[in-house]
């Protein structure tokens, strides 16, 4: 039955969804008036550039006024709470079948006095994460949260403001102890109310005849209370909320029999990485690094998107992301200029081939650096020199050559080879070959001394 209470944000009547707070329409009477006086000699709240009652109750009705700490008094229970088992608690899974996550604190609490762990709780939890002092009082009098320890009352709590402005004996009730409910609790003291009632997101199908049913067996809840605090969705235009969040301390335990299709929600006994960073952004100041302060309490606890600090490893892989562009943007110019400049390098020396194949004048045009050893060439057998060279493949052309056949007394002729019959001439001009004279023509049958290989 443990893992199946709830809290109820009120014990009795639910005014939760409404744009101002509990008895904001009592402020004017004499004992709420009382009551906003004491809190200001007490520099519990602080209203600027106010005298009069009057204005200090408009003041009030406008938010105009700030919070400077809150005060907190336990009340002595006559029948006193008892800590939810911690065997029970390691043996919890959520609905994957995974074990659930305990704050680390749970073994630490447990040799404590209720009272020194609720203050231990509020030391290392709370006060990092907003800019308000928390003090603990004796007085009921001085106290904005008046936390009771009756297992018979239920557990629940006041939310937000309306613990400042309330006469109530006890504006807070612990029932069961353990440090995931005290969490969820002193979320509604700051305001946070519950996650499944989160109207941003898909709504929860609830199987309602179930869930009035399961709630009054479990809680003793009728069915407008089973309303209030579960399946009404909040106004979207009343209040301030993130995206629906599934390892928020604020939200139940649904098991997936309550819901048409068949999804529960997970039992969350720690503070999510979202609701730090939600009660940061309503009371920014004072928790510079969310990342850092979840991390160091929890660590990089796995969930089902491999770990819930998500915003640590997105800021990770974006950063990893720009590095990799970076460095794929340098070497994207570094080889853009070398192409480029490969383009504009003026070439050596250029020759044009044109081989006469059936009666067909086909160019076949190729660039290429000349050899150190072929310019250096000044020899009277120029003619025969490129044409060994042409043989031994220095210059390639476009399409295979066979070499030349020839003979003795012509050139580079042998007398047991076929004579060449000049048919045209091959003029080398000086870029090719720089160090010939401009005279110096070889004459070459293209037909026969240029054949393509078959």
């Amino acid at each position: 039955m443990n893992s199946l209470r709830l809290c109820t944000t009120k014990k009795v009547k639910f005014p939760s969804f409404k744009e101002g707070f509990q008895n904001e329409d009592k402020l004017e009477k004499n004992e709420y008036i009382d009551k906003i006086t004491h809190l200001l000699a007490k520099k519990i709240i602080e209203i600027p550039h106010v005298s009069s009652e009057t204005d200090i109750v408009r003041a009030i009705k406008k938010r105009k006024f700030v919070v400077k700490k809150i005060t907190i008094c336990f009340i002595e229970p006559k029948n006193p709470a008892s800590w939810t088992s911690l065997n029970f608690l390691k043996s919890r899974v959520d609905n994957t079948g995974r074990p659930v996550i305990l704050d680390p604190l749970e073994d630490k609490v447990r040799r404590l006095s209720p009272y020194d762990a609720f203050r231990i709780i509020v030391r290392e939890r709370i006060e990092p994460i907003v800019p308000i002092e928390f003090e603990f009082v004796s007085s009921i009098r001085d106290a904005v949260v008046k936390v009771g320890f009756e297992r018979d009352r239920g557990t629940w709590s006041l939310v937000g403001l309306d613990h400042f402005f309330s006469l109530d004996e006890v504006t807070l009730n612990m029932a069961w102890l353990d440090v995931g409910t005290i969490l969820h609790e002193l979320g509604h003291v700051l305001g946070l109310s519950h996650e499944h009632q989160n109207p941003n997101g898909k709504k929860i199908e609830w199987d309602e005849e179930k869930v009035y049913e399961w709630s009054k067996i479990t809680n003793g809840w009728d069915k407008e209370t089973t309303y209030e605090n579960i399946i009404k969705t909040y106004e979207t235009n009343k209040i301030r909320s993130t995206k629906f969040d599934p390892q928020s301390v604020m939200l139940y335990f649904f098991p997936p029999e309550l819901t048409k299709d068949g999804k529960g929600s997970n039992q969350n006994f720690i503070i999510s990485l979202q609701d730090v960073q939600f009660l940061v952004y309503l009371m920014p100041g004072r928790l510079r690094n969310v990342d850092s302060f979840w991390s160091s309490i929890y660590g990089e606890t796995k969930t089902l998107f491999g770990s819930q600090n998500k915003s640590s490893v997105i800021r990770a892989i974006t950063i990893g992301l720009f590095v990799l562009s970076f460095f794929i943007f340098v070497y994207w110019v570094r080889v853009k200029s070398q192409i480029r400049a490969a383009e504009e390098k003026p070439l050596p020396y250029s020759k044009e081939i044109f081989l006469n194949v059936e009666n067909n004048i086909q160019p076949i045009i190729e660039t290429r650096v000349i050899p150190e050893d072929l310019k250096k060439q000044t020899t009277s057998h120029q003619n025969k020199f490129l044409l060994d060279r042409i043989q031994e493949n220095i210059f390639k052309p476009s399409i295979p050559l066979k070499t030349p056949s020839y003979k003795k007394n012509q050139i580079g002729g042998d007398k047991n080879h076929k004579p060449l019959v000049l048919k045209k001439k091959f003029v080398a001009p000086r870029p090719l070959l720089p160090h010939l004279p401009e005279q110096d023509i070889l004459d070459v049958d293209m037909f026969h001394a240029f054949k393509l290989n078959p």
